[in-house]
């Protein structure tokens, strides 16, 4: 991973919080950013994680990426292995693997017997033990900390060091912030500083020189940025020869020899500071014990895939549904059901009258999808799966849940009304379409008029009620089409069901859901 030149601050005219950041991360390194409060780390962090945007420069990220915030918020209304069991299948884990990984890091960190506890109703550190675990139990390329041991106890942290050096081992890149200045003091590769918006090389003691050196002969590709930064000298055959301290070399070794193609490791052993002789790689037994990088672990997706579609959707369905917050427009339609019509009231007519309330409804649920998550906890979403694909997941689940509301409601609107003479064979097919077109429509709606489009809600609310109100009056309009086709039909006129409003309602819907994720990774928060 890679920053050239970052820059990044919050609105027009403020004071840059970072100003040309450069830093390259390879593969094994283990990668300390320190600072006073307020200089910028957490930021630092949240660039490499995707969860925000630099104003100038680039983000090269390349596998997957996971985080731990801060503080972690105890308002998910999941219980633990629930919500493990969620992020592990928008990390890219199989079903089964992410229940079993879920069990295995609630185990690791102690806390296995309160799995089925709300996370609501966990202590501070056990809410920061879910966080971590959230975040390792995928196995990710790049691991972001910020502040992960926070919270934790002595046990937890420990084990949270263990966890780091495994990953490192395995290949994975790891930056992490911690106010303790002797947090992995003797396993850290590097250290930076941000120090007035700049980042600057810290220099940690492990980095002094003074240690026993490893050198290492290698022939074949060797990458430009490797783990300790090791010395390099060209060999008049072709071979690099590479000079790192010992604490390094491991990583060093295990980069070397999963690149694709791998290098040939001809020679291993300690250095004397001079230019004699090297170990050959068969005497060398800590060589030996290499070899290639094994395959992404039993139901991990392929490093750098995107996070399954299906797993945001249903996280955020499961999100919203838990969080009760449709209860507000689930009872207004019911309530303006039960008021604007009655029993036996001619069918057409009350099809019009439920496909109008949705429009707003629909929006509403929208609103209530992309608003559920507290921030911290999105965050983690988004550096697993990105912001894009994150705010598509959540109108795809508001979508969802506006749909089966809509079938819900036609149901019982055929139940309750009467004949409409000998049209009364179309009003299955009536009810379909105006439920369809009125669903798409207020998604498209609740899509343009909430975050990341509208950020505040004293603009979002009115002007969503103002655009539901023309979508439904405006001549022309796919939900306008289908409200007046039914109105003249419960009126004895002849039924003329504009079909066309339905692509027509399919394309505005599907233009309005990715013109707003599309903007969620231009306006991350």
């Amino acid at each position: 991973m890679r920053l050239g030149a970052v820059g990044k601050r919050y609105g027009r005219g403020t004071p840059w919080i970072l100003r040309d950041a450069e830093l390259a991360v390879g593969s094994g390194e283990l990668v300390r950013i320190e600072g006073p409060n307020g200089s910028g780390k957490s930021t630092l962090l949240r660039l490499v994680a995707g969860i925000e945007r630099a104003d100038t420069g680039d983000v090269v990220v390349d596998g997957r990426r996971a985080y731990v915030p801060e503080r972690f918020p105890p308002a998910l209304p999941f219980h633990a292995h629930g919500y493990l069991r969620h992020l592990g299948r928008i990390h890219g884990l199989r079903r089964d693997e992410a229940e079993r990984r879920a069990g295995y890091w609630l185990e690791r960190f102690g806390i296995a017997g309160r799995s089925g506890t709300p996370i609501a109703r966990l202590s501070k550190g056990t809410c920061q033990k879910v966080a971590v675990a959230q975040a390792l139990l995928a196995e990710a390329d790049v691991l972001l900390l910020d502040e992960a041991w926070t919270g934790l106890d002595r046990v937890a942290r420990a084990e949270l060091d263990t966890a780091v050096a495994e990953r490192t081992a395995g290949g994975g890149r790891v930056l992490f912030v911690d106010h303790d200045p002797n947090r992995l003091a003797g396993t850290t590769t590097a250290a930076y500083a941000v120090v007035d918006g700049t980042l600057r090389a810290a220099g940690p003691a492990e980095q002094q020189p003074g240690g026993p050196l490893v050198r290492i002969e290698a022939e074949g590709p060797v990458p430009e940025w490797l783990p300790g930064a090791p010395a390099r000298k060209p060999l008049a055959d072709g071979a690099t020869l590479l000079e790192v301290d010992a604490r390094h070399s491991d990583a060093l070794l295990r980069r070397l020899l999963t690149i694709d193609p791998p290098a040939h490791i001809r020679a291993v052993g300690e250095s004397d500071g001079g230019p004699g002789p090297v170990r050959s790689a068969a005497q060398a037994p800590a060589a030996a014990s290499f070899g290639p990088e094994p395959a992404s672990p039993a139901g991990v997706a392929a490093a750098g895939s995107r996070a399954p579609l299906g797993a945001l959707v249903a996280y955020y369905t499961e999100l919203l549904l838990r969080s009760q917050r449709w209860l507000p427009p689930v009872l207004a339609y019911v309530l303006l059901l039960v008021v604007g019509m009655s029993a036996g009231e001619e069918a057409f007519g009350a099809l019009a009258f439920s496909g109008a309330v949705l429009v707003p409804v629909a929006a509403w649920l929208v609103r209530c999808a992309v608003t559920a998550e507290p921030a911290a906890a999105r965050s983690c979403v988004v550096a697993a799966a990105g912001p894009v694909r994150t705010h598509l997941g959540a109108l795809l689940a508001a979508l969802l849940t506006s749909s089966a509301l809509g079938a819900l409601g036609l149901a019982a609107v055929l139940l309750m009304s009467g004949d409409a003479r000998s049209d009364r064979a179309w009003t299955v097919p009536a009810g379909l379409l105006v439920t369809a077109v009125c669903v798409l429509t207020g998604v498209a709606i609740g899509s343009l008029f909430n975050r990341p489009v509208v950020l505040g809600a004293q603009y979002g609310i009115p002007l969503g009620l103002a655009a539901a109100t023309l979508a439904l009056v405006t001549a022309g309009t796919p939900a306008n089409l289908v409200l007046r086709a039914l109105i003249g039909a419960s009126r004895r006129e002849r039924l003329h069901l504009p079909v066309l409003a339905l692509p027509e309602a399919l394309l505005v819907a599907g233009a309005a859901l990715a013109a707003a994720a599309l903007l969620a990774g231009r306006r991350q928060e």
